[in-house]
């Protein structure tokens, strides 16, 4: 197929040339027309206008910009190298192409690449610093100047080395998987869109860049939009003009990583028709097939399960998909100049096992957790010995209780948002880093490990809050705060230490500090709006944060920095109308109690004679329960995991849980997210909970049977199966012969 060949499907949509981007807009009405139709040429509607022509020295009309030369073309823009004129800052400029002067759509595309990546936030996405448009309505934008090359250049110089790779397929994943948590599916993940660049002293730094024709998931879900990919890496869902959602990008991503592991893409074919075609029916050759024998087994597993054809079988989520990576790279006893990077943010057990087995990074700080690490495993296999060699030193059942108390102790305070500071209004209350500290202080190999799971996946939650603020106008602030947190459980934590470089002294005061509980009211005070702003349901947020404007003990530079984020978050703008436009509750006379959510308990005859066993006694976080606040929280919960607000949700099951931590209702909500997410560990795990606490509870039942099912626990899944068929649950007949049969089969 020659370079210049440009291609339709018989639905009218443009295919561009195998190694660029397609571009597809969906037909009028579902056709039947199979992926390898006869194609057609087209083609597309462009008016141009009078451009204003650039080049080396001009000033960009109407921007502090001034052109210095040309640096690349791409299929809808012109990237020059530029310069702020009072900054003195080098920047790369893209602006749409002058031949696009009258293209609406192309104008927009270019518009929302920017605001894609500026909304995503990550350090493996390039950040965004200016946007803005020309008279002659040409779109433009400015980020950083990245210097070093496309892995398209890269993979021209042969197939990447499995240790290289990891480190580069992490850092992808992780710029996935912000997207994705954005509500944001890229759509063209190919070499030609990933830069490798040298960042803080290191290479090998990843940039996804391209991001307008990124979908938001809604639209994709519901088949809405163009579709867009590339042919050597199109999924087969887009193909089929089916409704699609995330793991497009994974299928993507399976493709490339095929390509950079073995020099060829997965599938090759003489004409487009017969490459799509193959995208769809067959299956991806082993990476020996194609004469690369010697790469690891566990990580041509990642590959392929990237590369499975139906959506629901394929790798779930990118945290899972970085999590098969390390788990890959410790069965191959891999090294990276990367391994550094924060842990992906699995479950508990899983995320202790990597900390404890992954490989040492190559830097100075990461020696020293890899002794850390190191002196854990020693701990560990010298208590598994003395198990082996007296049986009495098997530590009590209650030690058990005491690392499950804490642990559950700590999300309690981190869900309140109590992770180094207690509550202004509660300063002898529990935080999340005293119980972690705890945790460290039983000297158990248990305790240690999930210590330490613990600090990475708090300082990666006050990460990802501080991103959430750092780029918006009043936010900074308070993003430092929270990536001050951050350091105080993970110090060398690298995506807080590249926004805040902490002192050590300073780090080491406020660790004192948490430790002993010293923190002066007006401390106290000065971090209360970090509580507010990270509450997930946004009219609680606006609320909090309106109370804090008003405050005598808000200072009034924070006070006018929260107005000024307060009005430029639309969710909080729409949650101040609502308030207002509410009308006020009107006196009734006390009407009977409520009927109670189908998802809380409520003490029913079971229609079986089975003995069920009692839940046992789980030690309580609080000296009382608010079940009422529990409740109302629930239903909150349910109502943002109804909508597809995953996070939101999660945060409202955990306060909670901090309200009664026996609130069946919300373990087994936390375990449909974590079974969502594909973190079926961490789903067994809750739904165990919620079925300890309501053992008559049919739903919670199947809720645990497909937790274990999807763990490939069938025998345990007919159990659970079994006791829903008993407890009268419609379709739990139809589970259960579905586990029996995969039990005995296994």
């Amino acid at each position: 197929m020659g370079d210049a060949e440009r291609e339709t499907f018989d639905d009218g949509g443009v295919v561009a040339r195998a190694r660029d981007t397609v571009i597809r807009s969906p037909p009028p009405a579902p056709s039947s027309t199979p992926p390898n139709a006869r194609a057609t040429r087209v083609d597309i509607d462009i008016q141009p206008g009078a451009a204003i022509r650039l080049g080396p020295g001009v000033l960009l009309p109407g921007t502090p910009y001034r052109v210095q030369s040309w640096l690349g073309d791409g299929a809808m823009g012109i990237v020059y190298r530029a310069q702020h004129v009072e900054l003195e800052r080098t920047v790369a400029l893209k602006i749409l192409r002058p031949e696009a002067c009258g293209s609406s759509k192309l104008a927009q595309m270019i518009r929302q690449e920017a605001k894609n990546a500026s909304r995503i936030g990550s350090e493996f996405i390039a950040e965004v610093y200016d946007l803005g448009s020309l008279s002659d309505g040409r779109v433009w934008f400015t980020m950083p100047l990245l210097q070093g090359l496309s892995l398209r250049e890269v993979v021209t110089e042969g197939p990447l080395a499995p240790g290289r790779a990891i480190g580069i397929f992490r850092q992808i994943a992780k710029a996935l998987a912000s997207a994705h948590g954005n509500d944001l599916i890229h759509r063209d993940i190919k070499p030609e869109n990933v830069m490798l660049v040298r960042d803080r002293g290191r290479d090998d730094a990843v940039r996804v860049l391209d991001w307008g024709v990124a979908a938001i998931r809604d639209d994709a879900e519901q088949g809405r939009g163009s579709v867009a990919g590339t042919p050597y890496y199109i999924a087969p869902e887009l193909l089929l003009r089916i409704p699609y959602d995330h793991r497009v990008d994974l299928y993507s991503f399976g493709c490339m990583a095929f390509e950079l592991l073995t020099g060829r893409p997965p599938f090759q074919a003489p004409t487009l028709e017969e490459l799509m075609s193959a995208h769809v029916e067959q299956p991806p050759p082993t990476m020996a097939e194609v004469g690369s024998p010697g790469i690891p087994a566990g990580l041509e597993r990642v590959v392929r399960a990237c590369l499975v054809k139906h959506p629901e079988q394929r790798i779930a989520t990118a945290v899972e998909l970085e999590a098969r990576l390390c788990e890959a790279q410790v069965e191959a006893r891999l090294q990276s100049t990367w391994d550094d990077l924060p842990l992906p943010d699995v479950d508990h057990d899983r995320r202790a096992k990597l900390a404890s087995s992954m490989p040492d990074p190559l830097r100075r700080s990461g020696v020293r957790r890899r002794r850390w690490a190191q002196g854990l495993a020693a701990a560990a296999l010298v208590a598994t010995l003395a198990v082996w060699a007296w049986p009495r030193a098997t530590p009590p059942p209650a030690n058990d209780d005491r690392i499950e108390t804490l642990t559950h102790q700590a999300h309690a305070a981190a869900a309140r948002v109590a992770f180094v500071y207690p509550l202004a209004n509660d300063r002898d209350g529990a935080t999340a880093y005293n119980r972690v500290r705890e945790l460290e202080a039983l000297s158990l190999p248990e305790a240690q490990q999930r210590a330490l799971a613990l600090r990475e996946e708090f300082a990666t939650t006050l990460v990802r809050l501080g991103d959430r603020y750092w780029h918006r106008p009043g936010g900074r602030t308070f993003a430092l705060d929270y990536y001050f947190e951050a350091l105080v459980f993970v110090p060398e934590h690298p995506d807080a230490t590249a926004k805040m470089g902490a002192s050590p002294g300073a780090l080491a005061e406020l660790r004192s500090k948490a430790e002993t509980g010293r923190f002066t009211q007006a401390e106290l005070d000065a971090v209360a709006p970090l509580v507010a702003l990270a509450q997930p349901d946004p009219e609680v947020r606006a609320q909090q944060l309106d109370a804090l404007q008003q405050s005598d003990d808000v200072r009034s530079s924070t006070a006018a920095a929260l107005a000024t984020l307060a009005d430029g978050d639309p969710q909080l703008v729409e949650a101040r109308k609502r308030r207002r436009t509410r009308r006020p509750p009107v006196a009734v006379e006390p009407a009977a109690p409520p009927t109670p959510s189908p998802d809380v308990e409520v003490p029913v005859e079971a229609p079986s004679t089975e003995p069920v066993e009692p839940a046992p006694e789980i030690p309580s976080t609080e000296a009382s329960r608010d079940r009422a606040a529990a409740t109302a929280l629930v239903g909150k919960a349910d109502a943002a995991l109804q909508a597809g607000r995953l996070d939101a949700a999660e945060g409202l099951y955990q306060q909670a849980l901090a309200a009664d931590d026996r609130t069946a209702a919300a373990h087994a909500g936390q375990s449909r997210i974590a079974f969502h997410r594909g973190n079926y560990a961490t789903a067994v795990r809750h739904a165990k909970r919620a079925v300890r606490h309501a053992p008559r509870s049919g739903k919670y039942r199947m809720t645990l049977g497909d937790a274990f099912y999807k763990s490939y626990r069938y025998d345990e899944a007919v159990e659970q199966f079994t006791r829903a068929v008993k407890l009268g649950h419609p379709g739990a007949r139809e589970r259960l012969d579905k586990a029996k049969a995969k039990a005995t089969a296994g």
